[in-house]
């Protein structure tokens, strides 16, 4: 689904702890590379000099900070705080910790801003469509069963009161995986920064931060592929200095039937999934967990809706939609400011 290259003239070794020098400057970029949330991680930094213990030890503090994202938001682990929270009792508080309490009001703000397009409680929809983790989708739900699912989705149906969640209906379930690989991605930019780190590139199966500078002291340069299956053409490139970039796609998980091609992405208002010309939405934003959701929001709400809603907040957004076999292109204004010359 997400198709963000980094393209520098060096590749990233598949080794976990590696170094490269650039010619004609004294700094290296030296490169982490391991396994999370189902995909690859990359931290790439760069530096006038590291030992291979600093950079062992540095590799330990993400691996620990990544498995402490798991712990709280997987729902894939049935020992994770989420879960723990899914399968708590209606109308009964519970105490949540700061990590879950923050990614909770950083998606209702997406919410609000995309008028309900992004919706953290749409996962047994998600479900019911066959899209869930233990799901193969083969047709469309009825009009009953999507509205009885609807009957205890959307935020309306849990509070957060300080750090005390509460839900209406115990069937209520949180999903953040439209979200929490973006805010790993923010994690580990913070833990970068906080040990003095500054020049730096992170990538979360496709989720990106980057920071500073490369050793030659010019930007990051992202390269956003066709979305297409097998493509490694780059569709354009991108300028990164202290930025994000998410993207979201349905062009690799769909199903059809009764002559319609129906996405794994659901809108949450209407319980369906969406049947829609965009194949591909790329966000950039300072945060890595926003640009995340409004990728995700974008494609629920189509291209003249969140075209305007970019134009109207400043919002870098493009989307790549497919009309019968010919990519069309659509860019905000700050997107543009992003592109390589």
């Amino acid at each position: 689904m997400f198709n963000i290259k980094y393209l520098t003239s060096l590749l990233i070794s598949s080794i976990l702890l590696t170094q490269t020098t650039w010619a004609d400057s004294a700094d290296k970029i030296y490169h982490i590379n391991g396994k999370t949330m189902g995909n690859n991680y990359k931290v790439s930094l760069v530096a006038n000099s590291m030992t291979p213990q600093q950079l062992y030890l540095l590799r330990e503090d993400i691996e620990l900070k990544l498995e402490i994202v798991n712990k709280t938001m997987s729902t894939w682990r049935k020992d994770s705080e989420i879960s723990k929270i899914n399968a708590w009792p209606a109308d009964k508080p519970i105490y949540i910790s700061n990590e879950l309490k923050i990614i909770i009001l950083a998606s209702k703000k997406v919410e609000k801003i995309t008028s309900g397009a992004f919706d953290i409680t749409v996962g047994p929809l998600v479900k019911l469509w066959g899209f869930g983790p233990d799901g193969i989708p083969t047709a469309i739900p009825s009009v009953d069963s999507i509205n009885q699912v609807k009957s205890y989705t959307g935020s309306s149906n849990f509070s957060l009161m300080g750090n005390n969640y509460t839900k209406k209906d115990s069937r209520l379930q949180l999903d953040l995986s439209g979200i929490a690989k973006g805010h790993a991605v923010d994690i580990l930019a913070d833990t970068l920064d906080s040990k003095g780190i500054h020049h730096y590139f992170v990538d979360i199966g496709g989720e990106v931060f980057a920071k500073g500078y490369r050793p030659n002291k010019e930007n990051w340069i992202i390269g956003i592929e066709e979305p297409k299956k097998n493509s490694t053409h780059i569709i354009t490139t991108l300028s990164i200095n202290g930025k994000a970039i998410a993207t979201s796609g349905d062009y690799r998980n769909y199903f059809e039937a009764e002559g319609g091609k129906f996405s794994h992405v659901i809108n949450p208002k209407t319980g369906r999934s969406i049947q829609t010309n965009i194949i591909s939405a790329t966000v950039i934003a300072p945060k890595c967990a926003t640009a995340d959701a409004l990728a995700t929001a974008s494609m629920v709400m189509g291209t003249k809706a969140i075209m305007q809603l970019a134009d109207e907040q400043d919002l870098a957004v493009m989307l790549i939609e497919d009309n019968f076999g010919e990519l069309k292109i659509h860019q905000s204004k700050e997107f543009k400011k992003f592109i390589t010359q």
